[in-house]
């Protein structure tokens, strides 16, 4: 550039000054490009468990954008990056370069003390954090092996290697423990309650005094009556139902009085919003209050006056609201149903008692109404398949199943949707400042994934003619039921949807086809719950509501309850692949049925009959040829045979290859049997 020998420290000083700005982007050593504000962007990286890295790309959701390794700059899962697009791809983004990192995710993480020589560093219990830990101070106490918490203090220069301290060490766990231990400890869940919440908790009377009762509805002689998993603790919501005359009823659905107890500013109220919710790990749940709360005072177990808040709902046999009021009441369960129990009262395989079983019976007749009502209205059904992890008193897998979607699971749903619907119309309207539960239609860029698979099937993609309805990706969703490419479409359409959030700012709830929408039902788990309670009680009582429309602590509430939920999935999710891993250990070498249930460029995917249980079959492992993903067609191919793979093809398969830390089954193919699909 023929930069002068005496101007050249203030030029190099310059370019610097720019590519920290973001006009300049580093290409490769000392060589740079130029890169326009306007071409660099900022997202949270995420790395699967493969390695692969990928960043949205604008706001299209299924628009993900690769980052090659060479080009993460040293960035981890979930780090806030500035990035820019190197190479525009069709539909699915194209190849990206981290210019600069501008947030940590995991300034401390766990992981497992692995000594090398004379090196002692801490590999993570994260399969998507790919940078082993070397410790700069020595380390006394622990052994190879112990799982410890280590705080990064140098990430380097984007190498193998990052150093830190260990800040915490919690011995030799055992295998089931530590594994659960370190996802705890990978999402910052808490292990235990403060001393002081704990405190606040043993001051609070269990049982229900008279002067509670003074003001409120007295219910405690309707046969209201609970249905839960079997395995729960916590009970924070009930049925009852009355026939009024004709064909209308009144139904009852009543919500623990959580705010009863807890009041703001109190240490088990800070800790509540703190943890933003309960989570449910595979093995136990991390609950949101403590148990004197969440399992005493605020559940609604059988036999016990408990306080609630109630929506009494006036419904005909149309499923239409004729009539919705909110009160402050008093009731008393008379059963306590898991969701298996009240679907045999459904099928009438059981009667246990006289009322229980007409009640039961006709509940589940008006959730269909309704049902059928809000589906008319375009709301989304999704039958997406979800994984139940059997464990034994030692928390050890014995049964990987698929959850099946029963009429009692609906029926409670139904009547959640209709409660929450109902009290954000009815704070709205009383011009209440409301956290809303709000769902954003998806964008033009959004649907380019769905929108072009469904022209490889030779479909139009509706919308483009009907506008982004709801109504539309409904049918869209129906007409490929039952079909081989069901789960693929399930699934694009969901990637497709933006994530539902909480917001102070309505837009409404795209899914449930919903212009006013909340969550209100769940308070002993959900803060956000708790905090639209709170709302409802000062308009029951005519008082200024605790959370004003000015003021920016519910936005504040929003966002916290927001970020813990998504935390609360990852966690959930994490363990179930865990104990997945874990099942299948016990099987390497074993022989299963299945179908090619997806694709990725190096393999494809099987789904086992036995057990609800996907792994992938590596193309590497074909000997017989090599295996191109031709994403068009959704199949593979072989380039010298012309052996293809394509969805639903029935295989046999063997557990190959399991890895626990980075939760990865790998599978050997066996027998294919190419266009037999599954039964």
């Amino acid at each position: 550039m023929d930069i002068p020998a005496e101007s050249y420290r203030t030029f190099r000083n310059q370019v610097i000054a720019l590519y920290r700005e973001g006009f300049l982007v580093k290409v490769r050593k000392g060589k740079y490009a130029l890169g326009r504000m306007a071409e660099c962007r900022e997202g949270r990286i995420r790395v699967q468990s493969d390695g692969t890295a990928y960043l949205s790309v604008g706001k299209g959701a299924g628009n993900r954008l690769f980052i090659p390794l060479r080009d993460r700059g040293g960035a981890v899962d979930g780090d806030l990056v500035r990035f820019i697009v190197m190479e525009e791809g069709r539909g699915q983004g194209g190849r990206g370069r981290v210019v600069e990192i501008l947030e940590r995710a995991h300034p401390a993480f766990p992981g497992y003390l692995v000594i090398q020589g004379r090196r002692t560093l801490v590999r993570p219990a994260n399969p998507r954090i790919d940078r082993e830990v070397l410790l700069t101070d020595e380390v006394e106490g622990v052994e190879e092996g112990d799982l410890v918490m280590v705080e990064v203090r140098d990430w380097g220069k984007g190498g193998r290697f990052v150093y830190g301290t260990i800040v915490k060490a919690f011995g030799r766990v055992s295998g089931h423990e530590a594994d659960i231990l370190s996802i705890v400890l990978d999402h910052n869940l808490p292990l235990e309650f403060p001393p002081e919440v704990i405190g606040e908790a043993e001051r609070i009377r269990v049982t229900v005094e008279d002067r509670a009762l003074e003001g409120r509805t007295d219910l405690r002689s309707l046969p209201a009556f609970t249905i839960d998993p079997v395995d729960a603790k916590d009970y924070d919501d009930a049925l009852s139902i009355e026939h009024i005359h004709g064909d209308l009823w009144r139904v009852g659905i009543h919500i623990a009085d959580v705010a009863h107890f807890v009041k703001i500013g109190t240490a088990i109220d800070n800790e509540a919003m703190k943890r933003g919710n309960s989570v449910y790990l595979v093995d136990r749940a991390i609950p949101m209050l403590p148990e004197r709360l969440s399992g005493g005072a605020c559940s609604l177990m059988p036999g016990q006056d408990r306080l609630t808040v109630s929506v009494l709902v006036d419904i005909d046999l149309e499923g239409r609201v004729r009539k919705g009021d909110i009160r402050e009441t008093a009731i008393r369960s008379r059963h306590r149903l898991t969701y298996d129990q009240a679907q045999a009262i459904i099928d009438g395989r059981e009667t246990p008692d006289g009322r229980l079983s007409h009640d039961v019976r006709q509940l589940h007749r008006l959730s269909q109404a309704i049902r059928k009502a809000r589906l008319e209205k375009g709301s989304l059904d999704f039958d997406r398949p979800e994984s139940f992890v059997v464990l034994n008193e030692e928390g050890v897998p014995v049964d990987v199943r698929k959850i099946v979607q029963l009429g009692s699971h609906r029926l409670i749903e139904e009547f959640m949707v209709l409660a929450n619907g109902i009290v954000a119309e009815r704070l709205t309207r009383s011009e209440l400042p409301v956290i809303y539960r709000v769902h954003e239609p998806p964008s033009e860029a959004d649907l380019e994934p769905l929108g072009s698979t469904l022209t490889r099937f030779g479909l139009f993609p509706l919308w483009r003619k009907t506008g982004i309805e709801p109504a539309t990706f409904q049918r869209i969703l129906r007409s490929f039921r039952g079909r081989k490419e069901e789960a693929i479409i399930n699934d694009l359409v969901l990637r497709s949807m933006k994530r539902a959030q909480y917001s102070t700012r309505n837009v409404g709830h795209f899914g449930l086809a919903m212009d006013l929408y909340t969550h209100y039902t769940s308070p002993i788990r959900r803060y956000s719950d708790l905090t639209v309670h709170r709302q409802v009680k000062a308009l029951l009582h005519g008082v200024d509501p605790p959370y004003r429309a000015d003021g920016d602590r519910l936005k504040t509430i929003a966002g916290q309850c927001s970020e813990r939920e998504r935390i609360a999935d990852r966690a959930e999710w994490d363990s179930i692949d865990l104990k997945k891993v874990e099942f299948m250990e016990r099987h390497r070498g074993e022989i299963f049925p299945g179908s090619v249930s997806g694709f990725v460029p190096v393999g494809c995917f099987v789904l086992l009959d036995p057990y609800f249980i996907e792994g992938m079959v590596p193309f590497r492992g074909l000997e017989d040829d090599y295996y191109d993903f031709i994403e068009d067609l959704f199949l593979a191919r072989g380039r010298r045979t012309g052996r293809t793979f394509s969805l639903g093809d029935r295989v046999r398969v063997r557990v190959a290859r399991t890895d626990r830390l980075r939760r990865e089954i790998d599978f050997e193919l066996i027998d294919h049997r190419p266009g037999e699909s599954s039964p």
